[in-house]
Parts: C-alpha cells; sequence; structure tokens
C-alpha cells in the first residue's frame, strides 16, 4: 500500500504544477490588469489636482502684477503636467506612493482576494494529500510516514516552481510573498494532517465530486 501511495502522489505531484498555474491564472490575469489601471486613475487624479493648483497661483501672480519671467515659469511647469497627464508611459509607471486612498484600500482588496484564492488552492492540494494517505495507511501503524512522504510531495512542486521563478530577477516583495506562503503551506499541512475532519468544511464539495 505505501508504494501505491507513493507511486501515485508522486506523479500527481509532476503534474500539479502545470495544473496549479492552470488554476491561478485567471486570479493573476485580473491582479495584473486591474492594478495598473487602478494606480492609472489615481495619476491622472493627482496631476488634475497640481495643475488646478498651479492654475490657480498664476492667476494669484496675475492679479498681484507679478513679472512674466515668474509667470512664463509656472506655465511651464502646467505645460509639463499636462504633457504627463497625456502620456500613459509615464502614468503607468508613476509613483505608486502618491496613490490615493482609494486606490490604496483597492490594491490591498485585489491582493487580498488573489493571495486568499492561491492560499485556497495549496490547501486544496494539501487537504488531496492527506486523505490520500490516512486512506492508504488504514491498515498501518506507520501512519506518520505516509503523512510525512505526503508533506514532500506536497511542497515539492511549489519549491520547483519557486527555483523557476529564481531564475529571473526575484524582488523583496516576491521573496517575502514565497516565505508566506511557504510558512501558511506548513501550518495548513500540519492542521489538517491533525484534524482531517475540518477538511470537509473548505473542501467538501470538491472531494464529494472527486470521489463520486
Amino acid at each position: 500500500m505505501f508504494w501505491a501511495f507513493f507511486i501515485k502522489i508522486g506523479i500527481l505531484s509532476l503534474i500539479f504544477p502545470f495544473v496549479f498555474s492552470i488554476l491561478i491564472a485567471p486570479a493573476m490575469g485580473l491582479y495584473s490588469l486591474l492594478l495598473p489601471l487602478y494606480y492609472k486613475l489615481s495619476s491622472k487624479r493627482i496631476l488634475k489636482k497640481e495643475i488646478k493648483k498651479l492654475d490657480q497661483i498664476q492667476n494669484k501672480k496675475e492679479i498681484e502684477g507679478a513679472n512674466s519671467e515668474e509667470l512664463d515659469k509656472i506655465q511651464n511647469e502646467i505645460d509639463l503636467k499636462v504633457g504627463y497627464l497625456n502620456n500613459n508611459e509615464f502614468l503607468n509607471r508613476y509613483d505608486k506612493k502618491e496613490a490615493s486612498f482609494f486606490v490604496k484600500i483597492l490594491t490591498k482588496l485585489i491582493l487580498i482576494v488573489v493571495g486568499g484564492y492561491i492560499v485556497y488552492m495549496i490547501f486544496l492540494w494539501a487537504s488531496y494529500i492527506i486523505i490520500e494517505a490516512y486512506s492508504y495507511s488504514m491498515d498501518s501503524d506507520y501512519r506518520w510516514i505516509y503523512l510525512f512522504i505526503g508533506y514532500s510531495m506536497f511542497w515539492g512542486p511549489f519549491k520547483w516552481m519557486e527555483s523557476k521563478e529564481r531564475l529571473s530577477s526575484v524582488t523583496y516583495s516576491q521573496e517575502k510573498g514565497f516565505l508566506f506562503y511557504h510558512l501558511i503551506g506548513i501550518i495548513g499541512y500540519i492542521f489538517f494532517a491533525v484534524f482531517p475532519a475540518y477538511i470537509s468544511y473548505p473542501y467538501g464539495w470538491f472531494f464529494d465530486w472527486w470521489y463520486k
């Protein structure tokens, strides 16, 4: 029974990275599309506010009788910002620290939704391995061996995907992301391995269909 479990989960762990990539593609696509759009909208709002403020300063200076050199300087600054406003390339890389509160909230919500979906899929994979481990070890006194080997099979595909990501440049935020998902994966696997009954709450619908 052990070797049957080992071979089955081993084969599935080879396939899993490709399945996982397909499953999270919609969430990552949503993140990639919406986030730049929100930053662009925020950038336009900030630039329009700055242009309005400069217009007010310019009008005030004209009333006060400022010299033409000072007025031209303000006008040049207005023209520069108007140019930025019509430059999509600039708007796409506008300083994210200047994003509006509304955009920052939306960004956080998108991150929570995408991150939550990824964690849900990670726990689903962990739950499947744990169920298989319990199923194959029903007549064994060494269930912990099945669960230990299962953990290796559970995290192996993610380590492989992480190593592929590291072949390209990895930012500090990506490093934190790897660490976060690694810790969450360990906690989730241990929790469901110790309390397998709780698997039915988030994933009962899936396993009812899978084992039908």
